[in-house]
């Protein structure tokens, strides 16, 4: 079993931070939208991040924090990942 560094933690809640604070805007953009269909995306777009943190969940359990970092290590080894303002400059 792998345990994080201080960093990598502070990182962590620094992310899930990020994320609540999207989805949080996500829904108030939701209920204070005049426009229905903008209003339904939006709340469209939260429930996409709910379900996506739900099955993330779901796999750490089922499979463990190792096994699931591996399966991403695997189908990501040979990724280029580059800042999309590298692209678009």
């Amino acid at each position: 079993m792998q345990y994080r560094t201080s960093s990598e933690t502070s990182q962590a809640a620094n992310e899930r931070e990020k994320l609540a604070e999207r989805i949080q805007k996500l829904l108030r953009l939701a209920g204070n939208n005049p426009s229905e269909r903008e209003a339904a995306a939006a709340m469209e777009r939260a429930y996409d991040r709910l379900y996506e943190i739900a099955i993330a969940h779901a796999l750490v359990r089922a499979l463990g924090e190792d096994r699931v970092q591996a399966i991403f290590d695997e189908a990501f080894a040979d990724a280029d990942f580059r800042p999309m303002h590298a692209e678009v400059a």
